[in-house]
C-alpha cells in the first residue's frame, strides 16, 4: 500500500491539494480539495446533485446559510400568491365599505353614511381573502374625523397577533412585496 501527496498550484488554475492511496493492484481512495471544496473520485462538487454536495459542506456553512439555493427553491411557491386588488373590506353596523385609504392602524371611508360621531369608539370587522383563505377579524376603532369632505377617518387597535400577521401578509401582497 502506498500514499502519494500532490500539491498543484499555478497562476491560471486555483490551488488544489490531492492525496491518493493505492494498493499494489487497485486504487483505494482519492480526494482532491480545491478552494475549500472537496472533490471525491475525480468528480466536481458543482456537478453533483444538491443532496450530494451537502456532505461536502462544513458544519459552519450549513448553519450560516451556505446552502441558500435549496431554501430559495422551497420559498418560491409561497411567493406566487395572487395579488389582491382591493384593501380589506370594512363592515360597520352590517354595512360593507371598501376604504379609500387603508394602512395598518387607520383607514378612511368616503362617502360614509352611518350613525357614528366624532371621538366615538366602535366595533367593526375587517374581511379579506389571503391565498384562498377567507379571514374575518373583529376590531375596535375610534372615529378621528367625520365630515362630508373627509368622510370617516378612524384609527383602530391592532387585532390579535395571529390575525395581525395575516393582515400584514395581506398588505404586503396588496403592495406587491
Amino acid at each position: 500500500m502506498a500514499a502519494t501527496w500532490t500539491d498543484h498550484h499555478s497562476e491560471s488554475s486555483p490551488a488544489s491539494v490531492g492525496m491518493e492511496i493505492t494498493a499494489p493492484q487497485q486504487k483505494l481512495a482519492s480526494l482532491t480539495i480545491t478552494k475549500g471544496y472537496a472533490r471525491d473520485y475525480g468528480g466536481s462538487v458543482s456537478g453533483l446533485r444538491p443532496e450530494e454536495t451537502s456532505r461536502f459542506m462544513s458544519w459552519l456553512s450549513k448553519f450560516s446559510g451556505g446552502n441558500k439555493d435549496q431554501a430559495a427553491a422551497k420559498a418560491a411557491p409561497e411567493a406566487r400568491r395572487e395579488r389582491p386588488s382591493t384593501p380589506p373590506k370594512i363592515v360597520i353596523d352590517h354595512h360593507d365599505y371598501v376604504p379609500e385609504e387603508f394602512v395598518l392602524g387607520s383607514f378612511r371611508i368616503r362617502p360614509y353614511e352611518g350613525d357614528l360621531i366624532a371621538k366615538q369608539k366602535f366595533d367593526f370587522r375587517l374581511q379579506f381573502d389571503i391565498g384562498g383563505d377567507p379571514v374575518d377579524v373583529a376590531c375596535l376603532g375610534v372615529v378621528v374625523k367625520l365630515t362630508e369632505e373627509a368622510g370617516l377617518v378612524a384609527r383602530y387597535q391592532p387585532p390579535q397577533p395571529f390575525y395581525e400577521r395575516k393582515l400584514i401578509d395581506y398588505m404586503k401582497a396588496l403592495r406587491g412585496l
